[in-house]
């Protein structure tokens, strides 16, 4: 990518250390307090990996070199070192569809992964996450009355507040139906609001 700030940025994510925002042909845009610009990110499928294609469409920071992408083609990727190299997470979801969502606790030990009505939440620690067969990560079979066909998960948000996170279990979800949305949260379980 020759110049970022050139391609659509359809997703950002920050924190307090950085902002990273994700666009079309997989540009990857960071930016950290008083940068004027910003940096592009070169995003290098893993080895062993199928190619990568198509547009970002979902961003989530976990920390300032800790960061999670899903695209297009619905993948997930992640890189715990700023960039430099991504490992693949096998969550499960469906291919050619967007990943429209991807939240992770402060620690980063609890991480969800949206995509169409479907959502995921990781069974082991963060770094542990993914593998060829998809174990690491638990559909929504695990949240009580889930719904099915329920529209697009559009956001979903964990909650910073530390006395309300200690068994890591709370979210909040959002529904896009139509003109319509919703929005389900859970503790410990998920549930309608």
């Amino acid at each position: 990518i020759t110049n970022p700030t050139a391609e659509p940025m359809l997703r950002i994510h920050s924190n307090d250390e950085v902002n990273l925002r994700g666009g079309a042909n997989l540009a990857l845009l960071l930016t950290k307090p008083g940068d004027v610009g910003g940096r592009s990110i070169t995003f290098t499928t893993p080895t062993g990996a199928a190619a990568a294609s198509g547009d970002i469409t979902s961003v989530c920071v976990v920390s300032a070199n800790n960061w999670m992408i899903g695209t297009s083609q619905g993948r997930v990727f992640e890189t715990k070192n700023a960039g430099a190299s991504w490992i693949e997470h096998a969550f499960g979801g469906a291919a050619n569809t967007d990943v429209s969502a991807i939240a992770a606790s402060l620690d980063g030990q609890v991480r969800y992964i949206a995509q169409a009505d479907k959502l995921w939440r990781n069974v082991t620690d963060g770094s542990q996450c993914g593998s060829a067969a998809g174990k690491g990560w638990s559909q929504s079979s695990w949240i009580t009355n889930f719904p099915t066909d329920f529209g697009i998960i559009k956001a979903v948000v964990i909650p910073p507040n530390p006395d309300r996170f200690t068994q890591a279990n709370v979210a909040f979800v959002s529904f896009e139906l139509g003109s319509q949305g919703l929005l389900i949260s859970g503790e410990p379980n998920l549930s309608y609001v």
